[in-house]
C-alpha cells in the first residue's frame, strides 16, 4: 500500500512526499521535536541526528530499500550492542575482554541512570616542541 502524501512519521520526524514520479518521498520535516520518547522506558531522548531517504536494509526480511534513521546523544543502547557484537564475534581474546569490561559499565549506568558512568573523556593532546634538556 503506497502512503497517503504529507502523512508524519515517527514522532513528526519524517514525512512522505511525493518525488518527480510522484511516487512517495521519505523526507525529514522541519519542525520536528528536540527530543521524542524512549519507545521501551519512555524516558525523553535527545536527538543527535536525523538521516531521511537513506539507504537501508530491513533487518526483518533483508529487503533493500530506503529508510530514515535517528540517533540520540548519549544512546547507550547502541554502545552496549556494538560492544556485545564484539564479545560475540572477536577473535581477539583481549578485545572480547575489553568488550566485556565496556558492557558491565553500560549496565550499571543504565540501572543507575549515570551515564557519566559509561562516558570516556579524552584528554587534551599535548605536543612539546623544543630540544629535551
Amino acid at each position: 500500500m503506497t502512503p497517503s502524501h504529507d502523512v508524519t512519521l515517527y514522532h513528526g520526524l519524517f514525512r512522505f512526499d511525493a518525488d518527480a514520479d510522484g511516487q512517495p518521498r521519505l523526507s525529514r520535516t522541519t519542525t520536528g521535536p528536540g527530543m521524542i520518547p524512549c519507545p521501551t522506558t519512555g524516558r525523553p531522548l535527545r536527538i543527535s541526528t536525523i538521516e531521511a531517504n537513506t539507504a537501508a536494509i530491513c533487518p526483518a526480511c533483508a529487503t533493500h530499500g530506503q529508510g530514515g534513521f535517528v540517533s540520540f546523544e548519549g544512546d547507550l543502547r547502541m554502545a552496549y550492542e556494538l560492544w556485545a557484537g564484539v564479545a560475540q564475534h572477536s577473535g581477539n581474546s583481549y578485545l572480547r575482554e575489553m568488550a566485556q569490561r565496556e558492557m558491565e559499565k553500560i549496565r550499571q549506568a543504565l540501572l543507575t541512570g549515570r551515564t557519566e558512568l559509561a562516558q570516556r573523556k579524552l584528554t587534551t593532546p599535548v605536543v612539546i616542541i623544543g630540544r629535551e634538556p
